[in-house]
Parts: C-alpha cells; sequence; structure tokens
C-alpha cells in the first residue's frame, strides 16, 4: 500500500532518486540536470526552522517510489508580496506510475 508522507532522506538520496529516474527517463530525449545533495538540501532542507514537511514523498513500505518537494517562498507582483511556494523535481518510480501515486501525492 502507497503511504504518502513527509520525505524522511536525506538530500543525497533525494538528488539521486530524481536524478536517477530522470536520467532513465528523459536520457539522449533532453538535458537532464544533475541536481546534487547540496542544491536540493539548500533549496528544501536549509530554511530555519526547516520546512521538512513541504518535501513529500510516497513510500511503499520502506521503499521511496515518488517525491514533490516544495518550500515556502515570498513572490512580487505589482511591487506586493504574495505567499505562495515552489515545487520541482516532482519524480516517480516507472514501476509506479500506473497506480495513482501521482494524484495522491
Amino acid at each position: 500500500m502507497i503511504e504518502i508522507r513527509t520525505f524522511d532522506g536525506t538530500p543525497d538520496e533525494l538528488a539521486a532518486f530524481c536524478t536517477g529516474f530522470w536520467r532513465d527517463r528523459y536520457g539522449g530525449k533532453m538535458a537532464i540536470p544533475l541536481w546534487g545533495g547540496p542544491l536540493l538540501d539548500w533549496l528544501f532542507f536549509s530554511d530555519e526552522p526547516p520546512e521538512r514537511q513541504l518535501v513529500v514523498a510516497a513510500y511503499d513500505g520502506k521503499r521511496l517510489v515518488g517525491t514533490l518537494p516544495e518550500k515556502v517562498v515570498q513572490y512580487h507582483l505589482h511591487g506586493q508580496p504574495i505567499a505562495g511556494s515552489f515545487g520541482s523535481f516532482f519524480t516517480i518510480d516507472p514501476a509506479y506510475e500506473n497506480q495513482g501515486v501521482s494524484l495522491k501525492m
């Protein structure tokens, strides 16, 4: 059974998961960013206090099968601050892509 919860791994593990599946899926079709642990640590885990609850993950038991990292940011529109979020690096293990993981996340 798929469980959606806060990602409980390290930034390096998140980077390896995302980069690996993106490389497998899109390699040879487009440029693949080589996200590393330090970048994802800075983007998603460096806030004080860390907003780790926004780094959503899908697990099948202990197996990581999907990620949707996000962080709270502030944008400006017409000189006014607007609360929002920045999310990227959405990744689903191809073995789970037809199991509704993305809809649950």
